[in-house]
């Protein structure tokens, strides 16, 4: 393994003790109805039932955690579609630290309520993904906050691998993990996490076709952007991966597939069919990847991450009755 991932697996042991006591380790529940679907055994990792309602609290409680004098000082900044800029603002609010989250006007506004709920404070930028990100550094630099990057560094990827920590402990001989992915953090982390323990499953992306950008940016060598992403799935919408995520994917991960809005919608529906799960169409995508590809019979041990369940009732309910 690289001297990155060696870095990670370090940062990531470290979380995964810390955040034990604090974070809910979330159930891993195996679906008869989806195993017979996708004719193999598929078992669902529910970070949809995470404190904040998506697998994000973990990093962002951690990256809060390990610098908590200078947070508490200085308070914090983050950019975010909404489920990493929920977390950091219940996190900040659990530690009495002050949140300053940038958000786009076309963000969720069921996730806006939630950042406002939870105690962030909400500066709207420009309409543009690496405009956020711009304003993130005019404000860190302004009023000196300090600065949690949603997926590119090494804290954010630690607390994301205590996921793959949770997997592996609960299901030792698992053949595959389907993980969403845009901003590549939680796939980096949970390959990391996932084998260094046992090398023998396959990490699997899965991201929009309207995005693409890490697929693309896997099979040139170079990270690719795309900018004015418009998806159902509003948590994969970063517009280039992450430079850490990426070196970690090129090197651990098996491959990323990108799949159509309507096998996410799709997806989505048979998620609460089968199991009673709500979740968001971001989380659905490693479902969608499964049922557009090859469905031969198969005994693999197949773990499908779902990333988190923050969706208005009213958008859900269009989605997958639709």
């Amino acid at each position: 393994m690289s001297g990155l991932v060696d870095q990670i697996l370090a940062a990531t042991k470290g979380a995964g003790s810390i955040l034990a006591p604090l974070v809910r380790h979330t159930p891993l529940i195996f679906s008869p109805g989806l195993s017979e679907l996708c004719r193999r055994p598929i078992y669902l990792k529910l970070e949809n039932l995470q404190y904040s309602g998506a697998f994000k609290y973990r990093p962002a409680l951690f990256n809060i955690i390990q610098s908590l004098d200078e947070a508490r000082e200085f308070g914090v900044v983050t950019s975010s579609s909404g489920n990493f800029a929920a977390a950091v603002a219940l996190a900040a609010s659990q530690h009495s630290v002050r949140a300053t989250i940038v958000l786009r006007p076309s963000a969720s506004t069921f996730k806006a309520e939630r950042i406002k709920r939870f105690g962030g404070e909400i500066v709207y930028c420009p309409d543009d993904y690496l405009a956020r990100e711009d304003h993130v550094q005019v404000l860190a630099r302004r009023d000196g906050l300090l600065i949690l990057h949603p997926h590119d560094s090494l804290l954010t990827i630690a607390g994301d691998g205590t996921v793959g920590l949770e997997i592996i402990r609960d299901l030792p001989d698992v053949g595959a993990i389907y993980v969403p992915a845009s901003g590549a953090g939680l796939l980096a982390g949970i390959a990391v996490a996932v084998q260094s323990l046992n090398p023998a499953p396959e990490v699997i992306g899965a991201q929009p076709e309207a995005n693409g950008t890490l697929q693309l940016s896997l099979q040139t060598g170079v990270r690719s952007s795309r900018q004015g992403i418009t998806t159902v799935a509003d948590g994969l919408t970063a517009a280039q991966p992450g430079k850490l995520g990426l070196k970690v994917a090129q090197e651990l991960v098996a491959r990323v597939a990108t799949v159509s809005e309507n096998s996410l919608t799709r997806a989505t529906g048979l998620i609460f069919e089968h199991t009673g799960q709500r979740v968001e169409a971001a989380a659905a995508a490693g479902l969608a990847a499964l049922m557009e590809g090859p469905r031969a019979p198969s005994d693999i041990k197949t773990v499908l991450v779902l990333t988190g369940g923050n969706i208005a009732p009213q958008t859900w309910a269009a989605m997958v009755s639709s």
